[in-house]
């Protein structure tokens, strides 16, 4: 039986092959721009509507955190000094409906640097999606202003449609945005 479902993917990403942090080290990114394909990311969220069956899946991951040397001049060097993962616990997805044409859902997302479990910062994020079976969705929340935020769309296996990017580049944002002290980016799509 073919099943006619939606696909939503939530990444986010650090867009440099490594960043230097405010704990004196490096950390690997994923050295990637935007891309509903990328196979690298610090933290994704996959969320499948089954209209037919009126139910869903949902998954999340995150990679490994790399840590490396920083260099005498500042820059950071190649030497993996440990790897860790954050694992997934504080993702979660909470549906509210799924009928035969809309689903409402509130994915939640508090995810930190697995070298400093239980010390800030995290990368948050917390949206309500509504999904419609006619190919709109809304997407309301916040997130931190950084790292890179991207939210994509597809139907039944067709094209990705991008609903959101955010890029701390362009936004004049840095690492530090992680920290509760900075605003976070506020969001409203209609797509």
């Amino acid at each position: 039986m073919l099943r006619v479902h939606f696909l939503d993917i939530i990444p986010t990403f650090i867009k440099p092959a490594k960043i230097s942090a405010p704990d004196g080290y490096c950390y690997g990114g994923d050295n990637r721009d935007f891309s509903a394909s990328a196979s690298t990311y610090r933290t994704r969220v996959d969320l499948s509507i089954y209209w037919q069956d009126r139910t869903y899946g949902f998954s999340k991951y995150t990679s490994d955190s790399i840590r490396y040397n920083k260099n005498d001049n500042g820059t950071c060097g190649s030497t993996e000094l440990a790897r860790k993962n954050a694992g997934t616990s504080c993702i979660t997805a909470v549906k509210e409906w799924i009928t035969s044409s809309e689903a409402q859902f509130q994915i939640s997302h508090s995810v930190g640097l697995p070298f400093l479990m239980d010390v800030l910062p995290n990368i948050d994020y917390s949206y309500s999606l509504n999904i419609q079976k006619s190919g709109v969705t809304y997407i309301n929340g916040s997130h931190d202003q950084y790292p890179w935020h991207e939210i994509y769309r597809s139907d039944n296996g067709g094209t990705w449609k991008t609903l959101y990017q955010f890029n701390p580049d362009a936004a004049g944002t840095n690492v530090n945005y992680l920290f509760p002290l900075y605003p976070n980016k506020k969001i409203a799509v209609s797509k």
